[in-house]
Protein backbone atom coordinates (compact mmCIF):
# COMPACT_ATOMS: atom_id res chain seq x y z
CA UNK A 1 0.00 0.00 0.00
CA UNK A 2 2.73 2.27 1.23
CA UNK A 3 4.55 1.44 -2.74
CA UNK A 4 1.25 2.29 -4.02
CA UNK A 5 0.88 5.65 -2.66
CA UNK A 6 4.40 6.39 -3.70
CA UNK A 7 4.18 5.91 -6.44
CA UNK A 8 1.21 8.00 -6.95
CA UNK A 9 2.79 11.05 -4.87
CA UNK A 10 5.93 10.53 -7.49
CA UNK A 11 4.08 10.32 -10.34
CA UNK A 12 2.17 13.96 -9.54
CA UNK A 13 5.35 15.13 -8.12
CA UNK A 14 6.92 14.51 -11.92
CA UNK A 15 4.01 16.04 -13.74
CA UNK A 16 3.99 19.46 -11.76
CA UNK A 17 7.86 19.35 -12.13
CA UNK A 18 7.08 19.08 -15.75
CA UNK A 19 4.33 21.68 -15.56
CA UNK A 20 6.02 24.61 -14.08
CA UNK A 21 9.10 23.53 -16.73
CA UNK A 22 6.96 24.39 -19.68
CA UNK A 23 6.82 27.93 -21.05
CA UNK A 24 9.88 28.94 -19.31
CA UNK A 25 12.64 29.16 -22.00
CA UNK A 26 11.34 32.45 -22.84
CA UNK A 27 8.85 35.49 -21.77
CA UNK A 28 7.37 38.13 -23.70
CA UNK A 29 5.64 41.58 -22.29
CA UNK A 30 3.42 42.72 -22.82
CA UNK A 31 0.46 40.52 -23.50
CA UNK A 32 -1.62 42.90 -24.78
CA UNK A 33 -0.95 46.50 -27.01
CA UNK A 34 -3.13 49.14 -27.65
CA UNK A 35 -2.29 51.83 -29.57
CA UNK A 36 -4.01 54.91 -30.38
CA UNK A 37 -2.48 57.42 -33.57
CA UNK A 38 -3.46 60.34 -35.72
CA UNK A 39 -4.10 58.61 -39.25
CA UNK A 40 -1.88 61.94 -40.66
CA UNK A 41 1.29 59.44 -39.42
CA UNK A 42 3.80 58.22 -41.77
CA UNK A 43 3.54 54.86 -39.96
CA UNK A 44 3.06 54.04 -36.49
CA UNK A 45 4.47 50.49 -34.56
CA UNK A 46 4.58 48.76 -31.14
CA UNK A 47 6.41 45.80 -30.67
CA UNK A 48 6.61 42.46 -27.95
CA UNK A 49 9.92 42.27 -26.08
CA UNK A 50 11.54 38.83 -25.97
CA UNK A 51 13.82 37.89 -22.95
CA UNK A 52 15.77 34.71 -23.41
CA UNK A 53 15.53 32.60 -19.95
CA UNK A 54 18.56 30.11 -20.96
CA UNK A 55 22.21 29.74 -22.22
CA UNK A 56 21.74 28.53 -25.81
CA UNK A 57 20.41 30.10 -28.58
CA UNK A 58 16.23 29.01 -29.10
CA UNK A 59 14.90 28.26 -32.41
CA UNK A 60 11.53 29.94 -32.73
CA UNK A 61 8.39 30.10 -34.75
CA UNK A 62 5.78 33.02 -35.04
CA UNK A 63 2.24 32.21 -35.82
CA UNK A 64 -0.88 34.49 -36.81
CA UNK A 65 -4.04 33.51 -35.23
CA UNK A 66 -5.68 35.95 -36.47
CA UNK A 67 -5.36 39.58 -38.65
CA UNK A 68 -8.29 42.18 -39.39
CA UNK A 69 -7.03 45.47 -40.37
CA UNK A 70 -9.43 48.60 -42.11
CA UNK A 71 -8.82 49.95 -44.35
CA UNK A 72 -6.55 47.29 -45.74
CA UNK A 73 -4.23 48.23 -49.33
CA UNK A 74 -4.37 45.18 -51.68
CA UNK A 75 -1.77 43.79 -53.75
CA UNK A 76 -2.74 46.02 -56.35
CA UNK A 77 -1.93 49.20 -54.83
CA UNK A 78 -5.49 50.89 -53.44
CA UNK A 79 -5.11 53.14 -50.93
CA UNK A 80 -5.65 51.77 -47.24
CA UNK A 81 -3.33 50.26 -44.22
CA UNK A 82 -0.03 48.57 -45.40
CA UNK A 83 1.04 46.15 -43.01
CA UNK A 84 4.54 44.69 -42.11
CA UNK A 85 6.36 42.91 -39.47
CA UNK A 86 10.65 42.99 -38.20
CA UNK A 87 10.51 40.11 -35.90
CA UNK A 88 13.83 39.14 -33.94
CA UNK A 89 15.48 37.62 -37.50
CA UNK A 90 14.38 39.35 -40.29
CA UNK A 91 11.44 41.99 -42.35
CA UNK A 92 8.50 40.60 -43.51
CA UNK A 93 7.28 43.68 -46.00
CA UNK A 94 4.26 41.42 -47.08
CA UNK A 95 3.07 41.61 -42.86
CA UNK A 96 -0.53 40.76 -44.17
CA UNK A 97 -0.18 38.27 -46.14
CA UNK A 98 2.44 35.83 -44.13
CA UNK A 99 1.35 33.51 -42.03
CA UNK A 100 4.65 32.30 -40.11
CA UNK A 101 7.94 32.52 -40.02
CA UNK A 102 11.06 31.18 -38.23
CA UNK A 103 13.41 33.13 -36.43
CA UNK A 104 16.07 32.59 -33.91
CA UNK A 105 16.52 34.04 -30.71
CA UNK A 106 20.13 34.42 -29.28
CA UNK A 107 21.00 34.68 -25.70
CA UNK A 108 22.07 38.39 -25.69
CA UNK A 109 20.55 40.33 -27.56
CA UNK A 110 21.52 43.49 -29.12
CA UNK A 111 19.20 45.79 -31.37
CA UNK A 112 16.05 44.52 -33.23
CA UNK A 113 17.66 41.06 -31.69
CA UNK A 114 15.01 40.58 -29.13
CA UNK A 115 11.87 42.50 -30.21
CA UNK A 116 8.33 41.31 -32.85
CA UNK A 117 7.22 44.96 -34.42
CA UNK A 118 4.43 45.33 -36.34
CA UNK A 119 4.42 48.31 -38.57
CA UNK A 120 1.23 50.24 -40.00
CA UNK A 121 1.24 52.42 -42.91
CA UNK A 122 -2.02 54.41 -42.35
CA UNK A 123 -1.69 56.20 -46.15
CA UNK A 124 -3.85 59.30 -44.22
CA UNK A 125 -6.79 56.83 -43.52
CA UNK A 126 -8.25 56.18 -40.47
CA UNK A 127 -9.04 52.79 -39.27
CA UNK A 128 -8.61 50.31 -36.87
CA UNK A 129 -6.80 46.65 -36.95
CA UNK A 130 -6.78 43.58 -34.73
CA UNK A 131 -4.53 41.13 -34.19
CA UNK A 132 -2.93 38.08 -32.10
CA UNK A 133 0.44 36.16 -32.67
CA UNK A 134 1.30 33.70 -31.14
CA UNK A 135 5.27 32.67 -30.37
CA UNK A 136 6.68 29.31 -29.37
CA UNK A 137 10.10 27.35 -29.62
CA UNK A 138 9.86 24.80 -32.60
CA UNK A 139 10.90 21.96 -30.80
CA UNK A 140 8.31 22.21 -28.24
CA UNK A 141 5.13 24.14 -29.37
CA UNK A 142 3.88 23.92 -25.51
CA UNK A 143 6.35 26.09 -24.34
CA UNK A 144 4.80 29.35 -26.01
CA UNK A 145 2.92 32.80 -25.52
CA UNK A 146 0.88 35.40 -27.63
CA UNK A 147 -0.21 38.52 -27.57
CA UNK A 148 -3.11 40.87 -28.75
CA UNK A 149 -2.63 44.00 -30.99
CA UNK A 150 -5.55 46.81 -31.16
CA UNK A 151 -4.27 50.00 -33.33
CA UNK A 152 -6.59 53.06 -34.07
CA UNK A 153 -5.45 55.31 -36.64
CA UNK A 154 -8.33 58.65 -35.92
CA UNK A 155 -8.73 61.70 -37.83
CA UNK A 156 -6.79 64.74 -36.38
CA UNK A 157 -9.74 66.95 -37.46
CA UNK A 158 -13.03 65.45 -36.85
CA UNK A 159 -16.07 67.03 -38.27
CA UNK A 160 -19.09 66.23 -37.34
CA UNK A 161 -22.15 68.12 -38.67
CA UNK A 162 -25.91 69.31 -37.48
CA UNK A 163 -28.91 70.04 -40.39
CA UNK A 164 -27.37 74.27 -39.97
CA UNK A 165 -23.61 73.30 -39.51
CA UNK A 166 -20.53 71.89 -38.46
CA UNK A 167 -18.51 70.94 -35.26
CA UNK A 168 -14.80 70.46 -35.52
CA UNK A 169 -12.61 68.92 -32.75
CA UNK A 170 -9.07 69.13 -32.77
CA UNK A 171 -6.21 67.97 -32.12
CA UNK A 172 -7.52 64.46 -31.57
CA UNK A 173 -5.72 62.40 -29.34
CA UNK A 174 -5.55 64.97 -27.09
CA UNK A 175 -3.15 65.84 -24.22
CA UNK A 176 -3.22 69.97 -22.93
CA UNK A 177 -6.28 70.61 -24.32
CA UNK A 178 -8.79 70.44 -27.45
CA UNK A 179 -9.98 72.95 -29.65
CA UNK A 180 -13.56 73.27 -30.49
CA UNK A 181 -15.44 74.89 -33.21
CA UNK A 182 -18.82 75.19 -33.72
CA UNK A 183 -19.76 76.64 -36.90
CA UNK A 184 -22.90 76.03 -37.03
CA UNK A 185 -25.51 78.91 -36.96
CA UNK A 186 -27.19 78.05 -33.15
CA UNK A 187 -26.09 77.44 -29.43
CA UNK A 188 -25.49 74.05 -28.24
CA UNK A 189 -25.44 72.47 -25.23
CA UNK A 190 -21.60 70.26 -25.06
CA UNK A 191 -20.94 67.37 -22.76
CA UNK A 192 -17.30 65.43 -22.01
CA UNK A 193 -18.47 61.84 -21.60
CA UNK A 194 -16.27 58.60 -20.42
CA UNK A 195 -16.80 55.13 -21.53
CA UNK A 196 -18.60 54.66 -18.20
CA UNK A 197 -21.58 57.19 -19.01
CA UNK A 198 -19.49 59.63 -16.08
CA UNK A 199 -20.00 62.96 -17.23
CA UNK A 200 -16.52 65.33 -16.63
CA UNK A 201 -17.34 68.35 -18.20
CA UNK A 202 -20.88 70.25 -19.30
CA UNK A 203 -21.05 73.54 -20.94
CA UNK A 204 -22.79 75.69 -23.78
CA UNK A 205 -21.21 76.40 -27.10
CA UNK A 206 -22.30 79.45 -28.49
CA UNK A 207 -23.41 79.73 -32.39
CA UNK A 208 -20.43 80.40 -34.60
CA UNK A 209 -17.66 80.46 -31.62
CA UNK A 210 -14.50 78.17 -30.63
CA UNK A 211 -13.70 77.22 -27.01
CA UNK A 212 -10.65 75.78 -25.68
CA UNK A 213 -11.19 73.37 -23.84
CA UNK A 214 -8.37 71.90 -21.04
CA UNK A 215 -7.96 68.15 -21.07
CA UNK A 216 -5.01 68.81 -18.43
CA UNK A 217 -6.38 67.22 -15.45
CA UNK A 218 -7.85 64.66 -17.35
CA UNK A 219 -6.93 60.71 -17.22
CA UNK A 220 -5.79 59.39 -20.48
CA UNK A 221 -8.57 57.07 -22.15
CA UNK A 222 -11.40 57.06 -24.51
CA UNK A 223 -14.12 59.93 -24.34
CA UNK A 224 -17.26 61.43 -25.71
CA UNK A 225 -18.04 65.05 -26.50
CA UNK A 226 -22.11 65.00 -27.26
CA UNK A 227 -23.48 67.97 -28.71
CA UNK A 228 -27.11 68.62 -28.60
CA UNK A 229 -29.22 71.25 -29.93
CA UNK A 230 -33.23 70.36 -30.13
CA UNK A 231 -33.93 66.60 -31.16
CA UNK A 232 -30.77 66.69 -32.88
CA UNK A 233 -27.69 64.96 -31.17
CA UNK A 234 -24.19 64.66 -32.65
CA UNK A 235 -21.34 62.89 -30.90
CA UNK A 236 -17.74 62.74 -31.44
CA UNK A 237 -15.49 59.91 -29.77
CA UNK A 238 -12.12 61.80 -27.89
CA UNK A 239 -8.78 60.28 -26.92
CA UNK A 240 -6.67 61.11 -23.71
CA UNK A 241 -3.24 60.69 -23.85
CA UNK A 242 -0.82 61.65 -21.62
Amino acid sequence: MKKVIFTIVLAIALFSVEKVNAQVAFSTTPDTINLVKPATFEFFYDYVLFENNTSDTLYMRWKKVYLEVDPLVSHAGNDGWGISIQDPTQYHPSGYGLDSADFYLPTITTGLTNKFILHVKPNGYSGTLHAKYLFYVTDNPADSSSVILNYEGIDVVSTQEFSDGKIEVAPNPATDFITIKNLSTSKKVMRLMDLNGKIWKTDFLEAESSRVLSTSKFPSGIYFLVFEKEKETVIQKIIIQK
